[in-house]
Order: structure tokens, then sequence, then C-alpha cells
């Protein structure tokens, strides 16, 4: 569904100035790191709010207008009216949460080639408590069968600021920490000698290692009791696997 051209356009601008004076005016926002100066990699980072992507596009600076991100088709695409927004308006693309997880990873990997930062949430769902479950494969086969890089990212304060059921923003302070680059070269190093099934999962974890250990102090209470851990090890140190791989089967959700 295709608005007129400079309609689009003035309403990008307006977003854009909108989301701008949120995060500035509205919120108190600080960003810890710097991201690469360059796209066709992907963000990786914790989800329990629909503040977070704004809040990894205003983190990434000018870079932040190359962010795209997979978004539910059943939830944002909904009806004419949200579809027109969002296709317009908005760097979302609709994906099938529960239709073909294979259209949904070509769709991620279309936007890496064509030299976008690629935002994905590797637990698959907002957390509703605002604690952090496990990164699902589905990170480590986007960054190694696209051959780029990932930006691990801690966003901090979200959920207390715009939790899951929320229509306006309880608290202010949010915070963006960004980890190092992970280059290609890199997660190879990683994954050398595993399987191909081993190496998606190798890379997650180890994203999600670094994700943990960019959350400041005031905010470990999102990692749960694995701490810093992985959650996946934790568990398997006990015998136990993530509930989500119990409920959703390889747990491969990309958004």
């Amino acid at each position: 569904i295709n608005g007129p051209a400079p309609l689009v356009s003035l309403g990008r601008r307006a977003l854009r100035s909108g989301m701008r004076a949120l995060y500035e005016r509205v919120l108190e926002t600080d960003s810890y790191g710097t991201p690469p100066p360059f796209g066709g990699y992907i963000v990786a980072a914790n989800h329990a709010s629909h503040l977070d992507m704004g809040l990894c596009k205003y983190a990434l600076g000018e870079q932040g207008e190359a962010l795209v991100a997979l978004a539910a088709k059943d939830y944002f695409f909904e009806d004419p009216v949200r579809r027109m927004y969002f296709e317009n308006f908005t760097n979302l693309v609709p994906m099938e949460r529960y239709g073909s997880l294979r259209e949904s990873l070509r769709l991620a990997s279309d936007v890496i080639r064509q030299g976008y930062i690629l935002l994905i949430f590797p637990e698959g769902t907002r957390s509703d408590t605002g604690v952090m479950i496990d990164f699902k494969p589905s990170l480590g086969y986007l960054a190694l069968s696209n051959k780029c890089g990932v930006l691990p990212m801690y966003l901090a304060g979200t959920h207390d600021a715009l939790p899951k059921g929320a229509a306006l923003p309880r608290e202010r302070d949010v915070a963006a920490h960004i980890g190092p680059f992970l280059p290609h070269e890199r997660l190879g190093e990683l994954v050398a000698t595993r399987s191909r099934a081993e190496s998606y999962r190798t890379v997650s974890t180890h994203v999600e290692s670094i994700v943990r250990r960019l959350a400041p102090r005031k905010f470990h209470w999102t990692l749960g009791e694995a701490g810093r851990t992985p959650l996946a090890e934790y568990l398997a140190a006990r015998g136990q696997r993530p509930a989500s791989d119990d409920e959703h089967g390889d747990g491969n959700g990309t958004a």
C-alpha cells in the first residue's frame, strides 16, 4: 500500500523529529559505546519494551536511519490502516510469526545484503517481566550464512519505562550500552571445528554472554538467576533446558 511520495517523505521527517523529541526531551536517554561507521551487520539486543527499537536507532546516531527490524505481520500489519502506516513510515519488515521460518530468514538476509543494519531481538519475544531469556540460534544462522558481523547491545530501563501493556512511559531513565563489534572473521574462529547446528547456537550464546555482561549493576535483576552466564548454559549445567525450547520447538524466532 504505497502512499503519495511527498506525504511519505513529510511523514517520515515528522516521525524522526517526534522520535528524537521522545528520547531527548520526554525520556532521559544515555548511550555508551561506539557503533561501527558502516552498515551490513546485525544489532542483537535484549527486548522488554516497544521503546527498544527506537532506543537502538537513537544509539546508532547517524547510522540509525539504516536500521531495519522484522516485525510480526499479524500484529503490526493486521489491517489496511496499520499496514499503510508501517509500510510507508517505518523501517519494519513484516514477518510471519506462525508461518515459514525460512521466509522470515530470507527477508532478514535480504536486509543485510542490501547494506542495512538489521535489528534482531534474539529472545524471540518481548519479556513480560523484564528478565532476559535465552538467545535463539537464528541469530547465529543469520550472521554465519550472510558472513556479517554482530553488534551486541544491552538496553537498560525500557521495561521500567514502558512495559508490555503500558500506553505511556512510567519512568524516564533509559540507556543503550553498545558492546564490542564482532566481525564475521571473529565469529568464524569461534565455530571453526563445530557442526552447522552447533555453530549457530555457539554464536548466539556468545553474543548473549556479551549482552549480559553489558548490563549495569542496577539492572542485574534483568539477568535472572543465570546472571552473566547465558541461560542455556546455566540450565544445561543443572540438567535443564530453556522453557522456550520446550514451548517453541527449535526456538528459532527472529524478532
